[in-house]
């Protein structure tokens, strides 16, 4: 058993003995507890608690890390996988929400084409590239007046990775939300003067 497979294995047992709720009386002979937002875990030591999750924000924020921008299905399947362990939604709830308030981790709303929104998370050492990435895809929209969702992986994403595409996605959902794109298709999109312009032509 390799290193990495060993430590995963000592993870996920300890995130397996956190509860998000207090055993009945007789079941534990003590009980620590600490509260993550508006969620109090439990554990029998503290330090099966602490060093639980550690494990599990160290988990969540080295993802974060290792994806330019992740929504949280997709977040949470790979912390899933990298632990072996499948940790409940809401302990992953409250453990990522202290990422989220420590700065470990932003939120960034997007806009999807049927007008909802849906929210992505990047870590904090990709805050920069981030940032760089919906400005370029911005840039490039001013110039071109419509940009497709290839066209922003090729401009972004040239080695065109695995799961590039997606994230592509995602940074024009994001300008879409702030209000700087419009949907002109599913994968297609265009300034808004663009799009009112076109309205108007048809009146």
């Amino acid at each position: 058993m390799d290193r990495k497979t060993n430590v995963a294995s000592d993870c996920s047992s300890l995130i397996g003995q956190v509860r998000t709720s207090r055993p009945p009386e007789g079941t534990w002979r003590r009980s620590f507890s600490i509260a993550y937002g508006g969620t109090t875990l439990y554990a029998q030591t503290e330090q099966i608690l602490q060093k639980g999750l550690q494990c599990l924000e160290d988990g969540i924020t080295s993802i974060a890390n290792d994806n330019l921008c992740l929504i949280r299905q997709v977040l949470k399947g790979y912390v899933i996988r990298r632990l072996q362990f499948d940790v409940s939604d809401k302990i992953f709830s409250a453990v990522l929400g202290r990422c989220l308030r420590t700065g470990k981790i932003e939120c960034f709303p997007c806009l999807t084409i049927n007008g909802k929104v849906r929210r992505i998370y990047v870590g904090h050492e990709n805050f920069a590239q981030f940032s760089e990435k919906v400005e370029r895809v911005r840039k490039l929209l001013q110039s071109q007046t419509a940009v497709s969702t290839n066209s922003i992986q090729e401009a972004c994403f040239p080695g065109r990775g695995s799961g590039t595409w997606f994230m592509s996605q995602q940074l024009a959902e994001y300008l879409a939300y702030a209000g700087w794109a419009v949907y002109a298709d599913k994968d297609l999109f265009v300034l808004p003067e663009v799009l009112g312009n076109a309205k108007r032509k048809t009146l």
